[in-house]
């Protein structure tokens, strides 16, 4: 229940603030990715969304330092196929999926710097937090 209330919030964050640039950091299967794209859109005609998560890189190390309770991992790839056919039934938005750690991608010279949302729901290790 906290988990639908969480997401309540970040639709009214999203009325209210109205993005046209969304970073989202934990974008697993793209679900929510899509999900932010189509509450944006219902405020700008045009949207652009910025992914970032180690998809298939995930490891089981990995998962438990960063308090990962979620055991599979998605493909970047199944993830642009899911948003690009979004994208070709006719929402109006463009996408950038980046594989990695955040702790390094995210500090990569980007346009994403400057985005109107971003979405953290990434890593949750003190180090990635910090990060």
């Amino acid at each position: 229940m906290a988990s639908k209330a969480r997401y309540n919030q970040l639709y009214k964050v999203i009325k209210f603030n109205k993005p046209e640039t969304i970073v989202e950091v934990g974008t697993w299967t793209g679900e929510r990715a899509l999900q932010l794209v189509q509450w944006a859109l219902k405020y700008k005609p045009y949207v652009k969304y910025y992914g970032f998560d180690l998809f298939e890189d995930a490891t089981p190390e990995i998962d438990d330092a960063e308090f990962n309770g979620k055991k599979h991992h998605p493909t970047a790839q199944s993830v642009v196929e899911m948003l690009q056919n979004a994208k070709n039934s006719g929402l109006n938005f463009d996408f950038e999926i980046h594989k990695g750690n955040t702790r390094e991608s995210l500090y990569a010279d980007g346009p994403w710097h400057t985005a109107d949302l971003a979405f953290i729901d990434g890593g949750h290790s003190v180090e990635t937090i910090k990060s």
